[in-house]
């Protein structure tokens, strides 16, 4: 009986010991950042009055690094309006697939879509708005101008600085926050 005594008692220390050490705080690690992998962007632009639909697609379906992106981008008319709306953003790397665009929709004070013309003459205004009446991104009216050719790199932000100065117009130099993926759609306009 004494030597089930002392082995209970030995058991429980050792317990405790180990409780002790696994609950410390201060042993704990810094938790790494979680990397949220954008896989595959699809973006239908709609000719306003019309049913004429232009896709841009990107996908990297390893994520940042590795294999470079397939982005697919397309031709739009001169002096021309276009309803755009992001249709689908998905994370593939993990299972079962991550719908990014639904997460941008639930949690959207959180994320910003940004729109920026590389040498073509394209302007942008935000159609949709967050809970705090800021800017998304997932809609939005793009107006081409003259023929020329050029891109527009879109960009999806996760916890920009929606109310720093230009960012609710779409200027993401101020914004902060960590860009989630960047895309560089060729864009031809005649």
């Amino acid at each position: 009986m004494k030597q089930w005594i002392q082995f209970g008692a030995c058991s429980f220390a050792v317990l405790s010991l180990f409780t002790t050490v696994s609950c410390n705080k201060d042993d704990d690690p810094t938790p790494e950042e979680t990397q949220q992998a954008i896989t595959m962007v699809k973006l239908v632009l709609t000719k306003v009055g019309t049913l004429e639909e232009v896709v841009l697609a990107y996908c990297d379906m390893d994520g940042k690094g590795g294999e470079d992106p397939v982005i697919n981008g397309g031709t739009l008319s001169a002096n021309t309006v276009y309803f755009s709306m992001i249709e689908e953003i998905q994370n593939e790397t993990i299972s079962p697939t991550q719908d990014v665009k639904t997460l941008i929709e639930t949690d959207n004070q959180t994320y910003q879509i940004f729109y920026q013309p590389n040498q073509v003459d394209v302007s942008l205004e935000y159609a949709d708005r967050d809970d705090g009446g800021l800017p998304i991104g997932l809609f939005t009216a793009i107006t081409t101008g003259s023929a020329g050719d050029g891109s527009i790199i879109i960009s999806i932000v996760e916890s920009p600085n929606k109310t720093a100065s230009g960012v609710a117009e779409g200027m993401i130099a101020n914004a902060g926050g960590r860009t989630l993926v960047q895309m560089n759609f060729p864009i031809s306009i005649e």
